[in-house]
């Protein structure tokens, strides 16, 4: 008789079979993996090319913060975008902008024009770019998949991009040592790729021409909305999905603790004299905990409801915080335990992506996914300024407690949701959830 174990590692081999199978999605992953991989590369490359060219710390991450707002301000309206325009033609033109803007920065290096007056709207355009370009790849994938697969999908999707960051950063440093133009030129060859790749997607992509989908209850009925309003519908349609909101809330708390609790071991290390490997290590333990998360995530967030993934993965996580509250006099102990925090995450996520792009109808999952972003995004960035405060103020085991307390509320905001629990497993899923 087939162990438990062993009976999730043949539905997660038998979920990625069927996933190869489905014409389309092979193109459409090796396109966003080589998007995602030219954005763990920038992670680490951007800001030491902003600190190289400006010469100041400081001027250094104001540009990073420019940068990161205007991909950000444009997500709402780059919804608007995607879902009126064929997708497939918006990855054409802004990932070609985004190649020529860092094909431009590449080649400015190599001559020595790059300073701080160019420097930014190259940075800022390409950023742009491929905020507007991963919206509709990300939209793209209502047009190929059925829901039941989304969960495999998302999963998959984790495990990769868990990778992608490890391999990253190392290979991005390497190369901006050796030379800093050929970091910028091999991110702009990915995007080449990725054209390529959304380019042999055999489906129809434009987000409104399929007639036989169904009307939704969630759009609105009988109005001619302005443009405003059309790329505001987005937090409307997230709003009127059953527990999506919850889970929304849920996940923002939760980066915010995982933020967090990730910056205080790393300022609380920096004043220790921890050496950088080390430091560096934080990232290690969490993309290792990701993939072996993800590994399983798929099969489980497919089979098993809503409620009991979203709960556990969290309760999970704040055990994990825990962990490292008390761990502080181990650096061993504490990568271990932050493995512990991440590894829980592929769950939550394959349960909130798919179950978004399941409830979403396709015409809409540009607005109405720039919206689930936006919000799930918005408090992450308080972390590391909290936990500047609470380092200085309560010590590493305050702060960390305390972000551990983060993660708890999301998971006491998933326990009391009563929306959470009738929400059915993949498997149960209609056209829209």
């Amino acid at each position: 008789m087939a162990t438990h174990s062993e009976s999730h590692r043949r539905d997660s081999s038998h979920g990625r079979r069927d996933l190869r199978q489905v014409p389309g999605y092979v193109p459409w992953f090796i396109g966003d993996s080589f998007t995602e991989f030219g954005r763990a590369i920038s992670v680490i490359t951007v800001p030491l090319l902003a600190l190289a060219v400006t010469g100041s710390p400081m001027m250094a991450g104001i540009i990073q913060g420019v940068v990161t707002l205007a991909a950000l301000l444009v997500r709402v309206p780059a919804g608007m975008v995607v879902d009126t325009v064929d997708r497939r033609k918006i990855v054409y033109l802004m990932t070609s902008l985004a190649a020529v803007s860092y094909g431009a920065l590449a080649l400015g290096l190599e001559v020595g024009l790059v300073n701080t007056a160019s420097l930014i709207p190259l940075l800022v355009f390409a950023g742009i770019a491929l905020a507007i370009s991963n919206a509709a790849v990300n939209a793209i994938l209502k047009s190929i998949l059925p829901p039941q697969l989304f969960p495999y999908a998302s999963s998959l999707e984790e495990g990769r991009d868990a990778a992608a960051s490890l391999a990253g950063a190392p290979v991005g440093g390497f190369l901006f040592a050796f030379s800093q133009s050929i970091p910028f030129a091999l991110t702009a060859l990915g995007n080449i790729v990725t054209i390529v790749s959304i380019k042999l997607i055999p489906q129809d992509l434009h987000p409104t021409r399929d007639e036989s989908e169904k009307r939704s209850k969630l759009e609105p009925q009988g109005e001619q909305v302005g443009r405003l309003a059309g790329m505001l519908v987005g937090f409307k349609i997230v709003w009127g999905i059953a527990a999506l909101p919850t889970l929304i809330l849920a996940v923002t708390v939760g980066n915010l603790g995982f933020s967090g609790l990730f910056t205080t071991i790393v300022f609380s290390w920096q004043e220790r004299g921890v050496v950088y490997a080390l430091i560096g290590g934080l990232g290690t333990a969490t993309g290792i905990g990701v993939i072996i998360g993800s590994f399983f995530a798929g099969s489980v967030a497919s089979k098993i409801r809503a409620y009991p993934i979203a709960t556990t993965a969290l309760t999970l996580s704040s055990i994990g915080a825990l962990g490292v509250s008390f761990s502080t006099g181990s650096v061993i102990l504490t990568l271990a335990a932050f493995a512990v925090v991440v590894f829980p995450f592929p769950f939550l996520n394959a349960v909130l992506g798919a179950y978004s792009v399941a409830s979403i109808p396709n015409k809409y999952q540009g607005r109405a996914g720039a919206a689930a972003g936006l919000l799930g995004s918005a408090a992450a960035p308080l972390g590391p300024a909290l936990a500047g405060v609470g380092v200085e103020f309560l010590g590493q085991f305050g702060a960390a407690l305390a972000f551990a307390g983060f993660l708890a509320a999301g998971a006491i905001i998933c326990w009391a949701s009563p929306a959470l629990r009738r929400v059915a497993a993949a498997t149960e899923w209609g056209d829209e959830a």
